[in-house]
Order: C-alpha cells, then structure tokens, then sequence
C-alpha cells in the first residue's frame, strides 16, 4: 500500500484528533463529528433522511461497505457519531479529505479515523489507551519549535470549546495533553 496521496492531501491535523476524539493514522473506518444531534437520532423520519444523505454523499469515495449512525434507543456505543466503513484507507482518506470541514444542517463536520480492532470489537465510544498518545495532542518542548507549540495548544483549546458547546460531555483542555509514561525518543518513531 505505497501509493502516493497528493502532496498536502491531509495537512491540517483536526480538532477531532487533537481532542483525541480520533486517530489520525488512515484505516479503512472513518469516524465523522459534529453531524448528527441527539433529537435528531431519535426521530425516526430525520434518522431515515440522515441516514440516506450521508450514504449519498459518502458513496462518491469509493466503495462504502457500512454506514453506521448509533441511536440512542439501541443504547449502543459511538452515539452522535457517523461512521463510514470503506473497503480500503485510501477511499477513507479521500472520504474524509472531502468531508472534514463541510457544513451538514448548521454544524461543521469534523472527524479522523477509528482504529480497525475497536470497530470489529464494536467499541465506538473512547479510543483505547493505545491510541491516546496522540503525537498531534502533546505539546512537547523538545522540538524547540516555539510557534509550532504555541499553534497546537491554541488548536487543543478550541477543540475544548467545540466539544462543550456540542452538547457532549464537557472535555476539558487538559485531556488534550495527555503525556502517557516515558515515549520512545522521537528519532525511532517511525513516520
């Protein structure tokens, strides 16, 4: 899997990654924010128009296998997110390349990607500890590249803001920086 994506194809790290909502690491699964509201997904009629855009809108990437919108009367996991299973990452990047950003209702969508082993183990609400060492969230100083740092936590605070105004649970700033135990030293990480 080797292919080239367009230079600057996926530049801007979203607030979804930063509030470690998403990973960014391309899987076949994209998990999109900000579409759906909790009345919304109880109304059955906007559920099915829901439903029916989103599967419209997304067929134009590339073969889509799934799309899962989790209701709140199914008490499932993952509710007030959309979740759009591919049959490969590079029709999940142009996906969320072409979805990120846009306006669906009155509400900018946002999103990244869900691990693959969460979805086929149907855990769709928090990303396991694994994933929350978001090299995008933490905002280290060892770079030494002062406005990249200062960039990032202004990042991480608006996406505090977008997640308490969203109705969700209150996510405070600190849960963007989470600082795991000891990280490898950057030069091994392998891009």
């Amino acid at each position: 899997g080797n292919q080239k994506l367009p230079q600057g194809y996926m530049q801007s790290t979203s607030l979804a990654v930063l509030a470690n909502k998403a990973i960014d690491t391309p899987t076949p699964i994209v998990v999109l924010l900000n579409m759906v509201s909790l009345e919304e997904l109880k109304d059955d009629t906007e559920y099915a128009e829901i439903l029916e855009d989103v599967e419209d809108e997304c067929i134009k990437f590339g073969i889509l296998r799934k799309v899962l919108i989790p209701r709140p009367n199914n008490a499932t996991e993952g509710i007030g997110k959309v979740f759009l299973e591919y049959a490969d990452d590079f029709a999940a990047q142009r996906a969320l390349h072409g979805l990120r950003g846009r306006k669906f209702g009155n509400n900018t969508v946002d999103g990244g990607f869900w691990p693959l082993d969460q979805w086929k183990a149907s855990k769709l609400d928090e990303l396991d500890k694994a994933y929350h060492e978001n090299p995008h969230a933490e905002t280290t100083e060892d770079d030494g590249d002062d406005a990249e740092g200062g960039k990032r936590s202004m990042k991480a605070e608006k996406a505090g803001v977008a997640s308490r105004n969203g109705g969700e649970i209150a996510m405070s700033n600190s849960t963007v920086e989470v600082h795991m135990d000891p990280v490898e030293p950057k030069e091994t990480v392998q891009q």
